[in-house]
Parts: C-alpha cells; structure tokens; sequence
C-alpha cells in the first residue's frame, strides 16, 4: 500500500477515535484548557521580570508548557475503551500502515500543535513587555523558543519510547 492510502487510512482511524472516545477526548482538551490558561498567565509576565534567583517559577512554567505538550501526546497515542487504556500503536498495528508513517504524522501533528503554542507564547511576552515594561529585548523570543524546542524534544522522545517509531 503507497503512502497516501496509509495517510488516508490513518486519517479514518483518527476519525472513528474520535467519534467513539469522544468523552475521553474532551477530557483531554478541558484538561489541556486549563493548563493553557495557566502557561498563558504565567507567559504575560515578560522575561526581564524574572531573575536568577527566579529561576523556580521559569522552571514551574515550562512545566506546564510541558504538560501541555503532555497532554496533546497521550491524546494522539493512548485511547480509553471499556475504561481500559490502551495504545494506539496496539490497534493501529492490525492496520495495513507503516509505522513510520503513524510516526512521521504524530510528529506532524505535534509540530504543528507546537508552533501554534509558540506564537501565542511570543505575542504575549512582546506584547506585555511592550505595554508595560516599554522594552523590547530577545529574551522575550528566545525563552519561548526554547521551551518549544525542549518540549518538542522530550514529546518527541516519548513517541520513540512508546514504539511508535
């Protein structure tokens, strides 16, 4: 099967997950809300606010960047049925699909997921550093490439870990 019918599979399986765990799923994004607006509140504190001896509240931040990213990972790579958790991979192996390409897409998804998560993350930092601090330094576009860049990695280090690749 050429990869464009593994993709179109995998997209059905996506599919039908989502129509049948649907409560679990929304599970996840209420859980994943809530911590988002926590990243949120704490990304509106601009980075020249924080010094070393702050490094603590950098550190619990990026901890809930992470769980975050967490969240988005488990949702894509565990499903709940009969309040079991199984893997995907589990279910996903009796499809005709490579896993490379289940691989290639979660990292896909992740990315984009990712990105996403970023820009918000910088137009907080420039905009409250801005308004209120009326300064503009690179601080506030590195720090949040970096917790993108270290979650990314460990996300995507977890997926290696399950087997998926």
């Amino acid at each position: 099967m050429d990869e464009s019918k593994q993709i179109a599979a995998l997209k059905e399986f996506d599919k039908m997950n989502q129509k049948y765990n649907s409560y679990t799923i929304l599970c996840y994004k209420v859980v994943g809300i809530i911590f988002g607006i926590i990243v949120m509140f704490l990304a509106l504190i601009p980075v020249q606010e924080f010094g070393f001896e702050d490094i603590s509240m950098i550190g619990i931040s990026f901890l809930f960047f992470f769980i975050i990213h967490f969240m988005y990972y488990d949702y894509w790579q565990v499903i709940g049925i009969e309040r079991h958790r199984l893997s995907l991979y589990q279910l996903l192996k009796e499809l005709p699909i490579n896993p490379s390409v289940i691989c290639r897409d979660r990292a896909k998804k992740m990315l984009i997921f990712n990105i996403k998560m970023t820009a918000v993350f910088i137009v907080l930092q420039v905009f409250t550093s801005i308004v209120f601090l009326h300064e503009l330094t690179i601080w506030n576009v590195v720090v949040p490439l970096l917790y993108s860049v270290c979650a990314y990695a460990i996300s995507y280090l977890l997926v290696k870990i399950s087997g998926m690749c």
